[in-house]
């Protein structure tokens, strides 16, 4: 018998999301084998072919043999009745008859925890298995094909194979630098930027040039700056609800930045928020859609929870692919557990249901705050984010960010001063967030806030 070219995915990711994955596999390789009469492939080959893990198929394989479809044998499963005791996985078609594997550092079933783990996570005994194993460096396959097909959406070209799994943002852009960077290398960012930058950047040694941010936006004018001279290898950018000023650039000024860098020859990254998280007007296709050499990073973690450590990197092929070198060296892979629950919550629609709850809690946090922040000293300015949990606060120039940070924590408020976000050591800019509290808790913080901003509190020396 010819063996079938099964292409099973989709069916199987499609089927009912409450049954596990190896019996909805096991339900359509039933289906197709009695439709077809063909022989089943080895568990090696139909997962490396369909993206499953070979735990999963092993799984499935079991069930088909416990229902009395096949006799598992060494290499492949064989159509016919069980007549004897049946082994309890599937074996490599590649291991000779008899052999013992001492060489793979993971444990079989038997070392596993007992199945009631599992279950208690609403996975079935086979999907247990197989996400308790090392994963690829690559990442959990069926996450990478929703991601894909996500961005596919938004109009972005990608696939599956130009997608890698990493543990959150953070993870990805030190994959990156790590794999396309040497020290003393240009980098562009955002000036102000989120906090956990700079300090990344710093690690690598490489030498930063700031894109001021100020309340009204990017200054793209810095773009013809002669500091750029140096023909920058990298610039880190977030077109789309820019951390911390919530800003969304408009179509001219991702026309113009996009093409000056590029014309640079820099690798463009961009960092990610997906466009039903902003609250407000339009939003202009992703960089990624507009040249495929731009790089993607995104997570889950703003937008489910933060701690749901799975982000991912998407691009052009031969940079996933020295980012996936680097990652096997560094980490050897993610942890397919958390890939896999990100895939079933996304799958299971919860992903846009919670983007849309973010986004009207957006609007009405945004609402509380800016109604107090009407009252604040003349000469202090801040942006009206999009979409998104915080604010920049843009202060006169002769007050200090870090000042009015000491004097909002007296009062029990804590916020971020530039220098802990600014490259460049920006003393003019303020954070606020606004996502850790709400109601009138919300506006009695901000209310203090603006105590620390009033004419003379600043002023004041510092002790």
């Amino acid at each position: 018998m010819s063996q079938t070219p099964f292409l099973l995915a989709g069916q199987v990711h499609r089927g009912n999301g409450e049954r596990p994955l190896y019996l909805r596999l096991a339900d359509a390789l039933f289906e197709a084998v009695q439709k077809g009469g063909a022989e089943l492939p080895s568990a090696r080959s139909l997962a490396a072919r369909e993206g499953f893990n070979r735990a999963t198929v092993n799984a499935a394989y079991r069930e088909l043999a416990r229902r009395g479809l096949v006799v598992i044998r060494r290499g492949r499963p064989r159509r016919g009745t069980v007549r004897t005791a049946l082994p309890q996985a599937v074996s490599e078609s590649d291991v000779p008859r008899g052999s013992v594997d001492l060489a793979h550092y993971a444990p079989d079933a038997e070392l596993l925890p007992p199945g009631r783990v599992f279950r208690w996570l609403g996975l079935g005994d086979g999907e247990g298995e197989s996400v308790a194993q090392y994963g690829s460096a690559a990442g959990f396959a069926p996450l990478r094909r929703w991601l894909a097909e996500r961005l596919g959406s938004l109009g972005i070209d990608t696939s599956p194979e130009r997608i890698l799994l990493t543990s959150g943002v953070q993870h990805a852009l030190d994959l990156l630098l790590r794999a396309l960077l040497r020290p003393a290398d240009v980098v562009l960012v955002e000036d102000p930027t989120y906090p956990g930058l700079p300090p990344l950047l710093a690690i690598h040694g490489v030498r930063t040039v700031g894109l001021p941010v100020g309340a009204q936006g990017l200054d793209a004018a810095a773009l013809e700056s002669p500091k750029l001279r140096g023909q920058p290898r990298l610039a880190i950018l977030t077109p789309t609800l820019h951390n911390p000023s919530g800003l969304v650039w408009d179509e001219a000024t991702r026309e113009r930045v996009l093409e000056r860098l590029l014309a640079l020859g820099c690798q463009v990254v961009e960092e990610f928020f997906d466009p039903a998280l902003v609250s407000e007007g339009e939003v202009p296709p992703p960089l990624a859609a507009r040249d495929a050499r731009v790089v993607l990073v995104g997570s889950f973690s703003k937008a489910l929870f933060p701690g749901l450590r799975v982000g991912w990197l998407a691009g052009p092929r031969q940079v996933v692919e020295a980012v996936a070198a680097v990652k096997r060296a560094t980490d050897l892979s993610g942890s397919p557990f958390l890939e896999a629950t990100a895939y079933h919550l996304c799958q299971r629609g919860l992903l846009l249901e919670q983007l849309a709850r973010l986004r009207e809690a957006s609007r009405r946090r945004w609402q509380l705050v800016s109604g107090v922040l009407a009252e604040a000293p003349s000469g202090v300015r801040w942006s009206v984010p999009r979409g998104g949990f915080s604010t920049l606060l843009q202060l006169p120039a002769s007050w200090s960010s870090q000042e009015v940070t000491v004097r909002a924590a007296r009062s029990g408020v804590f916020v971020v001063p530039g220098p802990a976000m600014s490259v460049s050591g920006r003393d003019d800019v303020v954070r606020v967030v606004f996502a850790a509290a709400g109601g009138e808790r919300l506006i009695n913080g901000i209310e203090r806030l603006l105590s620390a901003l009033r004419p003379g509190a600043v002023a004041a020396p510092m002790v």
